[in-house]
Protein backbone atom coordinates (compact mmCIF):
# COMPACT_ATOMS: atom_id res chain seq x y z
CA UNK A 1 0.00 0.00 0.00
CA UNK A 2 2.70 2.67 0.94
CA UNK A 3 4.09 1.97 -2.35
CA UNK A 4 0.95 2.97 -4.48
CA UNK A 5 0.35 6.10 -2.03
CA UNK A 6 4.31 6.45 -3.08
CA UNK A 7 3.99 6.12 -7.10
CA UNK A 8 0.26 8.04 -6.95
CA UNK A 9 2.14 11.16 -5.35
CA UNK A 10 5.53 11.37 -7.35
CA UNK A 11 3.76 9.93 -10.65
CA UNK A 12 2.64 12.33 -13.23
CA UNK A 13 0.72 10.13 -15.37
CA UNK A 14 -2.70 10.76 -13.23
CA UNK A 15 -2.48 14.28 -13.41
CA UNK A 16 -5.46 13.83 -16.31
CA UNK A 17 -7.22 11.54 -14.16
CA UNK A 18 -6.95 14.50 -11.14
CA UNK A 19 -8.39 17.01 -13.68
CA UNK A 20 -10.84 15.78 -15.03
CA UNK A 21 -12.60 14.83 -11.30
CA UNK A 22 -13.28 18.15 -11.05
CA UNK A 23 -16.69 19.50 -9.49
CA UNK A 24 -19.11 19.67 -12.10
CA UNK A 25 -20.57 23.01 -13.15
CA UNK A 26 -24.09 23.82 -13.23
CA UNK A 27 -26.44 26.18 -14.38
CA UNK A 28 -26.36 28.93 -12.08
CA UNK A 29 -29.21 31.55 -12.04
CA UNK A 30 -28.98 34.54 -10.23
CA UNK A 31 -29.82 33.93 -6.50
CA UNK A 32 -32.34 36.41 -5.52
CA UNK A 33 -33.06 35.35 -2.01
CA UNK A 34 -36.05 37.05 -0.92
CA UNK A 35 -36.75 39.36 -3.41
CA UNK A 36 -40.35 39.70 -3.37
CA UNK A 37 -39.76 41.02 0.15
CA UNK A 38 -37.24 43.23 -0.83
CA UNK A 39 -39.28 44.75 -3.39
CA UNK A 40 -42.46 45.38 -1.38
CA UNK A 41 -40.30 46.72 1.41
CA UNK A 42 -38.81 49.25 -1.11
CA UNK A 43 -42.06 50.06 -2.51
CA UNK A 44 -43.36 50.63 1.07
CA UNK A 45 -40.66 53.43 1.75
CA UNK A 46 -40.88 54.98 -1.67
CA UNK A 47 -44.82 55.24 -1.16
CA UNK A 48 -43.86 56.84 2.35
CA UNK A 49 -41.43 59.38 1.05
CA UNK A 50 -43.51 60.38 -1.79
CA UNK A 51 -46.27 61.05 0.88
CA UNK A 52 -43.99 63.19 2.79
CA UNK A 53 -43.42 65.62 0.36
CA UNK A 54 -46.63 66.46 -0.77
CA UNK A 55 -47.30 66.88 2.88
CA UNK A 56 -44.27 69.33 3.67
CA UNK A 57 -45.70 70.80 -0.26
CA UNK A 58 -48.92 71.90 1.46
CA UNK A 59 -47.28 72.27 4.61
CA UNK A 60 -45.09 75.13 2.78
CA UNK A 61 -42.58 73.56 3.42
CA UNK A 62 -39.25 73.45 1.03
CA UNK A 63 -35.84 71.73 0.97
CA UNK A 64 -32.66 73.69 1.12
CA UNK A 65 -30.55 74.08 -2.06
CA UNK A 66 -26.69 73.72 -1.34
CA UNK A 67 -23.91 74.92 -3.19
CA UNK A 68 -20.29 73.41 -3.98
CA UNK A 69 -17.01 74.94 -3.20
CA UNK A 70 -13.96 74.67 -5.52
CA UNK A 71 -11.75 75.85 -2.57
CA UNK A 72 -11.36 76.88 0.54
CA UNK A 73 -10.91 80.56 -0.02
CA UNK A 74 -14.20 80.33 -2.00
CA UNK A 75 -15.72 79.32 1.45
CA UNK A 76 -13.99 82.32 2.89
CA UNK A 77 -14.96 84.64 0.39
CA UNK A 78 -19.00 83.56 0.84
CA UNK A 79 -18.28 83.90 4.66
CA UNK A 80 -16.88 86.99 4.70
CA UNK A 81 -19.19 88.56 2.50
CA UNK A 82 -22.24 87.16 4.42
CA UNK A 83 -20.65 88.70 7.78
CA UNK A 84 -20.37 92.38 6.61
CA UNK A 85 -23.24 92.30 4.40
CA UNK A 86 -25.53 92.32 7.19
CA UNK A 87 -27.16 95.65 8.45
CA UNK A 88 -24.93 97.53 11.35
CA UNK A 89 -27.43 96.04 13.89
CA UNK A 90 -26.91 92.64 13.27
CA UNK A 91 -23.20 92.76 12.47
CA UNK A 92 -21.23 90.71 15.79
CA UNK A 93 -18.94 92.98 17.75
CA UNK A 94 -15.75 91.77 15.92
CA UNK A 95 -17.30 92.47 12.58
CA UNK A 96 -17.82 95.97 14.11
CA UNK A 97 -14.70 96.73 14.79
CA UNK A 98 -13.22 95.79 11.97
CA UNK A 99 -14.82 97.67 9.84
CA UNK A 100 -14.35 100.42 12.32
CA UNK A 101 -10.54 99.97 11.80
CA UNK A 102 -10.99 100.21 7.98
CA UNK A 103 -12.86 103.51 8.35
CA UNK A 104 -9.89 105.28 10.34
CA UNK A 105 -7.08 103.89 7.82
CA UNK A 106 -9.44 105.37 5.33
CA UNK A 107 -9.83 108.93 7.07
CA UNK A 108 -5.83 108.60 7.66
CA UNK A 109 -5.30 108.16 3.81
CA UNK A 110 -7.64 110.73 3.60
CA UNK A 111 -5.30 112.95 5.55
CA UNK A 112 -8.58 113.83 7.92
CA UNK A 113 -6.54 112.21 10.96
CA UNK A 114 -2.88 112.22 11.44
CA UNK A 115 -1.51 108.37 11.61
CA UNK A 116 0.16 109.57 15.18
CA UNK A 117 -3.54 110.35 16.25
CA UNK A 118 -5.06 106.77 14.85
CA UNK A 119 -4.72 104.89 18.29
CA UNK A 120 -6.63 107.57 20.37
CA UNK A 121 -9.71 107.60 17.76
CA UNK A 122 -9.92 103.71 17.56
CA UNK A 123 -9.62 103.65 21.26
CA UNK A 124 -12.74 106.27 21.35
CA UNK A 125 -14.71 104.38 18.97
CA UNK A 126 -14.33 100.80 20.69
CA UNK A 127 -15.33 102.56 23.81
CA UNK A 128 -18.17 104.03 21.85
CA UNK A 129 -18.88 100.69 20.84
CA UNK A 130 -18.55 98.94 24.04
CA UNK A 131 -20.70 101.26 25.84
CA UNK A 132 -23.28 100.70 23.38
CA UNK A 133 -23.79 104.05 21.98
CA UNK A 134 -22.68 102.81 18.35
CA UNK A 135 -25.00 99.96 17.83
CA UNK A 136 -28.19 101.87 16.44
CA UNK A 137 -28.27 102.89 12.73
CA UNK A 138 -28.52 106.03 13.48
CA UNK A 139 -25.35 106.70 15.51
CA UNK A 140 -23.26 105.55 12.30
CA UNK A 141 -24.20 105.26 8.40
CA UNK A 142 -23.12 101.87 7.03
CA UNK A 143 -24.02 100.54 3.88
CA UNK A 144 -23.80 97.43 3.47
CA UNK A 145 -23.91 96.53 -0.11
CA UNK A 146 -20.71 97.85 -0.57
CA UNK A 147 -19.92 96.99 3.12
CA UNK A 148 -17.80 100.18 4.42
CA UNK A 149 -19.09 102.91 6.87
CA UNK A 150 -19.75 105.89 5.27
CA UNK A 151 -19.98 108.39 8.21
CA UNK A 152 -19.87 108.30 12.08
CA UNK A 153 -21.65 111.71 13.69
CA UNK A 154 -20.19 111.22 16.79
CA UNK A 155 -16.37 111.53 15.35
CA UNK A 156 -17.33 113.62 12.55
CA UNK A 157 -18.36 116.38 14.94
CA UNK A 158 -14.96 116.00 16.94
CA UNK A 159 -13.24 115.93 13.61
CA UNK A 160 -14.29 119.52 12.70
Amino acid sequence: MFTKVDNFNNSHTYTDVIKTNSVPEFNKKDYRGNQHEMDNFNWQMQYVDYKKKINDAKKGITVKEYSEMESVNDIQTVLRNEQYSKPWGRMNNYCRKVKLQEYINSLCLDGKIEDSKKPAYLNYLYKKLNDGKLKLKKDIEYDSDTQTVISIPCLDSKLK
